[in-house]
């Protein structure tokens, strides 16, 4: 028994926390996870468990809980040893449990309660050389619990396996809290195990809920963390037709990132939709995102303005991100006007940082040829960001060019280099931040051949620069 005096130290020093530890009992099942029928791990769990072969089972008396209570206040008050006091528990003929193996759990208990995984560990492996029959199905699912507190993963489903392989009974609250720790961290095919050891227990215990939503959604996760998409897309299946299943904003995160991972438009549009319709709960800001970003990869452009337009009236949802988004579907989709109105949203909501969003904005005049709304925005981000860009530069370049406007283009060659005639070179550029890239000089190649300055051609065609596509095609064409 002196064995375990190091981890008895650990134990709760006072006498009503020795009197919740041992009458009140350890909860450890996280409460979102368990129904009225779940199997809690308490006082009752710590009396029939398998201890001395030869005492007859029964239930504890209010004698026994008197015993214990009394037991702990002597304790308490004459330092008597933690185990020779339990020893006054088998004083009971009704008593199934070892005192050592209560000793044991109870410092189990305390390393659960302070997220002790080393410590948890270290008293399951003492337990384990005991010469006495110590452990029982309360050590392993206190230590578990230690376990996903602190998110030890292969230390949580290596207990789990001993648990089931020493023939001890896992309960509902055990599986669902370990769900619970693999939608965290992937394990998909752990998942998908505990949910049908789960669902079998359910069946056989005639659960009154059987699975519930959250069983699925934690499955789903997991699946999705581990990129198992085809068994997450299966598990929502199944939920679908659970009669738990209920659209609120935990399932609404989980199936949005089911319908992004897997692409599916429609999926999103649908969960969209039955959110907007109930109204049952708020959406938040991340949920748009996903719900942008699924509509943008699949190119569903006209949704992505609908919600836009709902979506307005919202000002505490908008962040730089999320707006940034819609500016890609206007960039795509060309939409000029929507997009400089969303610019100068986000300028007034003090949202414009960097000069990715003047950058869409510039490329949504591109497909009309909006060459002097495109350089009004060139403009906006000079003063706003005081620095120069030269991808902005290459987009009002594109914009000029679908226009057919050379002089324009012309002049915006003057901006990035010196005005010195025809002749140029790498230390004539004005800014280290304007350094000209293949699209910049294919695009002023472009304009000068069709206003026919040969000189510029071949001024531009000598600064050393990494051909782009655009500008590896123009070379060749300029050569035939």
């Amino acid at each position: 028994m002196n064995q375990i005096t190091s981890h008895i130290h650990s134990l709760p020093s006072s006498e009503d926390e020795h009197n919740k530890a041992l009458t009140e009992g350890n909860n450890i099942n996280p409460p979102e996870y368990l129904g009225n029928n779940d199997a809690h791990i308490n006082s009752n769990d710590y009396l029939s468990s398998n201890g001395d072969a030869g005492a007859t089972p029964g239930e504890v008396t209010e004698e026994d809980v008197w015993k214990m209570k009394a037991a702990i206040s002597q304790n308490s008050t004459l330092g008597i040893d933690w185990v020779n006091t339990l020893k006054t528990l088998q004083t009971s003929p009704y008593c199934t449990v070892s005192p050592l193996t209560i000793a044991y759990n109870s410092a189990l208990s305390a390393a659960e309660r302070n997220c002790n995984a080393d410590l948890s560990l270290s008293i399951i492996e003492d337990m384990k050389k005991s010469s006495e029959k110590v452990l029982d199905a309360v050590s392993y699912k206190i230590a578990i619990m230690t376990c996903v507190k602190c998110n030890r993963v292969e230390d949580a489903l290596r207990l789990k396996d001993e648990l089931m392989e020493s023939g001890f009974n896992i309960d509902h609250g055990t599986i669902r809290s370990l769900l619970w720790l693999l939608s965290h961290n992937g394990y998909g095919h752990e998942a998908l195990k505990l949910f049908e050891i789960l669902k079998k227990l359910c069946e056989l215990c005639k659960h009154d809920k059987g699975l519930v939503q959250a069983d699925y959604l934690n499955t789903i996760e997991s699946c999705l963390l581990s990129n198992m998409y085809e068994d997450s897309v299966d598990m929502y299946d199944k939920l679908k037709k659970s009669p738990n299943y209920k659209l609120d904003s935990k399932s609404f995160k989980t199936l949005l990132e089911l319908a992004y991972s897997t692409s599916d438009s429609d999926l999103c549009k649908e969960l969209y939709s039955q959110a907007v319709k109930e109204k049952s709960f708020e959406l938040t800001n991340y949920h748009y995102k996903l719900i942008v970003r699924t509509l943008l990869m699949n190119g569903n452009l006209d949704v992505v303005h609908t919600i836009w337009k709902n979506l307005m009236n919202e000002p505490n949802l908008f962040d730089t991100a999320l707006l940034q988004l819609f500016l890609e579907s206007y960039s795509t989709s060309g939409d000029f006007k929507n997009s400089y109105e969303l610019l100068l949203l986000m300028d007034k909501e003090m949202l414009l940082r960097s000069s990715q969003p003047y950058l869409l904005a510039i490329k949504s005049c591109e497909k009309c040829g909006e060459w002097n709304l495109a350089i009004k925005i060139l403009r906006m981000a000079q003063h706003k960001l005081n620095k120069n860009d030269i991808r902005m530069y290459n987009a009002v370049l594109a914009v000029c060019l679908v226009a057919k406007e050379w002089d324009a283009m012309a002049s915006i060659y003057k901006e990035i280099f010196k005005d010195s005639g025809s002749t140029m070179g790498q230390d004539q550029l004005k800014h280290s931040d304007l350094v000209p890239n293949g699209d910049t000089i294919a695009y002023l190649l472009i304009s000068f051949y069709h206003i026919d300055d040969q000189p510029m051609i071949k001024s531009l065609l000598s600064i050393p620069v990494v051909d782009t596509p655009l500008l590896s095609k123009i070379r060749k064409s300029l050569k035939q």
